[in-house]
This record gives C-alpha cells, sequence and structure tokens, in this order.
C-alpha cells in the first residue's frame, strides 16, 4: 500500500504529514526539495514517519550542473549539491546516506565512479526504439540531478 501527497493535498513546509509515526518503509521526494524555501519540515516530518531503518529517497536538480538554468522555473527557490543535501540529511540524523547522479539502467560504474555527476553531465538521455519516436524533444537532454537515499 502507499500513499501521494500533493500542493493540493499538504503544506510540506508547515503541516504534518497525516501518516502514522514508524509507520512507512519508504517515502519518496521526486522533484519537491527544490521549491521548498525551508526543508525542515519535511525532512523532520520524513523522519517521524519512517520505520527503524525506513528510506527517504530524493530527487533534485545537481545545482553544480543545472546552475546556468535552474531559476528558469519560477518556482525553484532552492538549490542543492550532492555535498549540501548530504549535510543537510546528517544533521536531522539521517544515515547511511547514499547520492547518485539522475541516470536510469547504466552500469554500476555509472553510478559509483569518482566523476559520475560529471560523465552523467556529459551523457545525453533519450527514449529508445520504439519511443524515441513519440518523446518529444524537451523530454530529451544531459543527466543532471540527484538521487539520494538515506536510511533512518
Amino acid at each position: 500500500m502507499y500513499s501521494g501527497f500533493d500542493i493540493e493535498d499538504i503544506n510540506i513546509e508547515v503541516d504534518p504529514l497525516p501518516l502514522e509515526a514508524d509507520s512507512q518503509d519508504l517515502i519518496v521526494s521526486y522533484a519537491l526539495m527544490e521549491h521548498l524555501h525551508n526543508p525542515e519540515n519535511m525532512i523532520v516530518e520524513s523522519m517521524r514517519c519512517l520505520k527503524p531503518g525506513g528510506s527517504l529517497l530524493i530527487n533534485t536538480p545537481n545545482w553544480r550542473y543545472s546552475s546556468n538554468n535552474f531559476y528558469d522555473d519560477y518556482t525553484h527557490v532552492k538549490p542543492y549539491s550532492p555535498v549540501s543535501l548530504r549535510s543537510l540529511l546528517t544533521d536531522y540524523g539521517y544515515s547511511d546516506i547514499r547520492d547518485y547522479p539522475n541516470l536510469r539502467c547504466k552500469s554500476d560504474f555509472s553510478y559509483t565512479n569518482r566523476y559520475r555527476y560529471f560523465l552523467a553531465n556529459l551523457r545525453p538521455f533519450t527514449a529508445t526504439f520504439p519511443f524515441s519516436k513519440i518523446v518529444p524533444e524537451f523530454l530529451k537532454g544531459k543527466a543532471k540531478g540527484i538521487f539520494l537515499i538515506a536510511k533512518k
């Protein structure tokens, strides 16, 4: 079973998550962090709701590689790098924090090498055939994001 919340459901900057404490195995924050003026409530509430050993998964743009166009989306208010995101979660008690470039289905090397973000930024992503014929141009680009997973 899963629950999903969107902007119409909750103001994650101030409201508590409508979930029981220690009830969730996984909380996913996809394209949210960069829109929050203050992520503290979301981070604290996620920690409260996760079961011991549960995971928080965050996806957000990597400032180092998206700084040229980050604010082209007027709803983006706060940029992150892998270092700043790790520091934020460490400060709130998360552990076993791992960060990866926003890639899909690549080799282990692509996710773990020292230059993984630089190399991901060079690698274009596109849909594979037969979807490549129908994917609009605006969905094609470079891997400029961060996936970060942390344990309670």
